[in-house]
């Protein structure tokens, strides 16, 4: 199949020049913020392939190597940019999204009942896993009274209203 040519972008077409050394520095920084090849062959007015061609010619590797490279360039700024934005300024939403990309930490706080009941019973009564094991066997352990949080009210604890006393007239 052959390639469809190249979309005019000026009066004369697509540039076919070479790319001056300043025009590598705007190169590598189009890499750096993560353009795609289009987006760079746009910005000089030509093809993807006349981009190709000269980046090759003037690294003398492969294309997709150095477009690689000056891209990680830019992915190294934007980590050294959130890592300063949850560190130096103290950031707490930068630390949390941090905290969840690298330490493996997540918005679940879903524990399940065993896993409570083991904690709140290790610090009750210390290590002893025996026991707590021994404990759990038995059939007449029911969990939700030693570890339920909410305190029931009695009936007697309800205040009661006072009775006006009558007054005698005499």
């Amino acid at each position: 199949m052959p390639k469809a040519p190249p979309k005019k972008s000026g009066p004369k077409g697509p540039r076919k020049g070479p790319i001056s050394e300043k025009e590598f520095g705007i190169f590598e920084g189009l890499c750096h913020i993560q353009c795609t090849l289009d987006e760079i062959a746009s910005c000089f007015s030509t093809s993807r392939d006349i981009i190709i061609k000269r980046v090759e010619e003037y690294y003398n590797q492969d294309f997709s190597t150095i477009f690689a490279q000056k891209k990680k360039g830019g992915i190294m700024a934007l980590r050294r940019a959130q890592w300063n934005k949850a560190t130096k300024e103290n950031n707490t939403t930068m630390q949390i999204f941090l905290g969840k990309q690298y330490l493996g930490q997540s918005d679940q706080g879903i524990i399940d009942d065993s896993e409570i009941r083991e904690i709140v019973f290790r610090t009750r009564f210390g290590e002893d896993g025996d026991m707590l094991s021994e404990i759990k066997k038995r059939k007449d352990w029911d969990s939700s009274k030693d570890f339920d949080v909410k305190k029931k009210k009695k009936k007697s604890d309800k205040k009661k209203p006072e009775k006006k006393k009558k007054t005698e007239k005499s």
